[in-house]
């Protein structure tokens, strides 16, 4: 005698029915009806909690040897992925009940992806003015998520946050003039050498916040004077940290 709408949704407890209790096979599209298991009774990513990135997992159909499908873990490949919807930076983060483009926090790029070296290495002759005079870095530069205008003398910052930044300048001779490192054109204070002393090199490190957006770069000031750089006479770091 055939059992027909026997067993209702309270009859069964979670995890009642295992793999080992069900033959492969047995439980074919003919027996349940249209949409009767919904996303919900479909566990989710392997030990995943909402905001964690994705662990290379994706939930997938497979060909079975009959006429229908079975579902299956698989491995995400670089090639199966859409990037539609996507910015740059994003990653894909499951947030407790559905795979989302997410930006990381502090930006669109992780912390050890933006930094900057950018080096002067011809050396020569730059005309100094009060206000400040830009020292051109155009050679050897090495940007990650930074972008550089075109004469080597700003780099714009591509994400906010806390980054390193090392400024080294080196004169052929001393001279009394002032040399500094500023973003969105304002003097960065731990690298700022004020002209009160003769000085043929200007060295210095620190741990700056940033913003997206912000440019920076550096400049000698104080002076109406024509300073000579060394060969490869100046170069400026910058890394991000956080």
């Amino acid at each position: 005698m055939a059992l027909t709408n026997k067993i209702q949704n309270g009859d069964l407890v979670a995890n009642s029915v295992t793999t080992s209790k069900v033959a492969n096979g047995t439980i074919t599209t003919s027996k349940l009806a249209d949409q009767s298991v919904s996303p919900l009774k479909i566990l989710g990513p392997p030990a995943a909690t909402q905001g964690q990135f994705i662990p290379g997992l994706v939930l997938a159909s497979k060909s079975t040897q009959s006429s229908g499908t079975a579902v299956e873990w698989k491995k995400l490949l670089a090639t199966e992925l859409d990037g539609s919807g996507a910015t740059n930076g994003q990653v894909l983060t499951y947030t407790g009940t559905n795979v989302e483009w997410t930006t990381p926090s502090g930006g669109g790029s992780s912390p050890s992806s933006s930094f900057l070296s950018a080096h002067n290495i011809s050396g020569g002759l730059i005309a100094v003015v009060l206000g400040g005079t830009p020292i051109p870095l155009p050679a050897s530069q090495n940007l990650n998520g930074f972008v550089s205008n075109g004469q080597g003398t700003l780099f714009t910052v591509p994400a906010t946050g806390t980054y390193m930044i090392t400024m080294d300048v080196r004169l052929v001779s001393p001279v009394l003039l002032g040399c500094q490192a500023v973003k969105g054109g304002v003097p960065i204070a731990p690298l700022q050498f004020q002209p009160v002393t003769s000085r043929d090199r200007f060295h210095a490190n620190a741990i700056v916040s940033l913003t997206a957006g912000e440019t920076v770069g550096l400049q000698f000031y104080g002076v109406l004077a024509a300073v000579t750089l060394e060969s490869n006479g100046a170069a400026l770091t910058i890394h991000r940290i956080n």
